[in-house]
């Protein structure tokens, strides 16, 4: 067993105790059989878990990213929200209503 396997399934297991989950509602949930968790938790895989496994391994425990990065992914960049204000123009915004703040104080 690689110490990368083993650094990963010490992880899950510590994890999934967190959460109370059996192996088995943890393998039903992230959608892998009961024997593939098995070996991903005794560390018996030859390589990591998929990007996909890992990820969702990763929700269904909360884990918060932390599963995901020790399987030795980095999580992408998100895409920018095109909805949402871009950080300066969320700056820009402020410092206007400070201004308006300033000035409404002044003439007091």
């Amino acid at each position: 067993m690689s110490a990368e396997a083993e650094r990963f399934a010490a992880a899950l297991r510590m994890e999934r105790a967190r959460t109370g989950l059996t192996q088995r509602q943890l393998a039903a949930r992230v959608g892998i059989s009961l024997s593939s968790l098995s070996e991903i938790e005794r560390g018996e895989r030859v390589n990591q878990p998929s990007r996909a496994v890992a990820e969702k391994l990763d929700a269904a425990l909360d884990a918060e990213g932390r599963l995901f990065k020790v399987a030795g992914y980095r999580a992408e960049p998100a895409e920018p929200d095109p909805t949402r204000p871009s950080r300066d123009e969320q700056l820009r915004e402020i410092v206007r209503h400070l201004f308006r703040e300033l000035r409404e104080l002044l003439e007091e």
